[in-house]
């Protein structure tokens, strides 16, 4: 749509500023006679730019492709990139690939009759807990903290710790732990 306002100049300014990043760059790849100068006036260009963001928004992954991609890992599985026949087991690249897969597979290493395929999927625990964030469902600084106030509850309620020493060492926690103290 922006597009046809745009000179073929324009065009390769825009191509090279979104493969850069960087505007003066991106003018002298264009041949700009002044690449500093006229980076500066085509950023600021109203059709320049929006072709930019457009562009930048239709390659963009939104955050709900983003979480489908780390459900897929989530709850990828090595059987699928495996081939079982009775005791034995060999990588089946196309199996994933029919399966559509592939994306799942971080690395593979072809192997020898001595040595085997190596394949490593992407973390599952790590997109676990990247998901479980973005839901608000894990917060770790806090369970660390809760994990610390019990602690410190246990050993005041047994006698190992002085309720004045809580007080003294953790002031912004003391009314929980005393709390947590008191329900013991």
């Amino acid at each position: 749509m922006m597009a046809r306002k745009l000179t073929n100049k324009q065009r390769i300014f825009i191509d090279e500023y979104l493969k850069c990043w960087n505007g003066t760059e991106a003018a002298r790849r264009a041949k700009y006679k002044s690449p500093q100068v006229e980076a500066s006036r085509l950023l600021s260009n109203a059709i320049i730019s929006g072709e930019i963001k457009q562009r930048l928004d239709e390659s963009a992954m939104s955050a709900e492709e983003a979480l489908k991609h780390l459900a897929d890992i989530a709850r990828g599985n090595l059987g699928d990139f495996l081939t079982i026949d009775h005791n034995y087991i060999a990588p089946d690249l196309e199996k994933a690939k029919e399966q559509g897969k592939l994306h799942l597979l971080k690395k593979y290493k072809a192997g020898s009759k001595i040595h085997g395929a190596e394949i490593e999927l992407y973390d599952r625990q790590k997109a676990l807990d990247t998901i479980l964030k973005a839901h608000g469902k894990f917060n770790h600084k806090q369970e660390i903290v809760i994990t610390i106030v019990d602690k410190i509850a246990t050993l005041v309620t047994s006698g190992q710790i002085e309720e004045s020493d809580v007080k003294e060492r953790w002031p912004t926690l003391a009314d929980e732990i005393f709390a947590k103290v008191a329900n013991a």
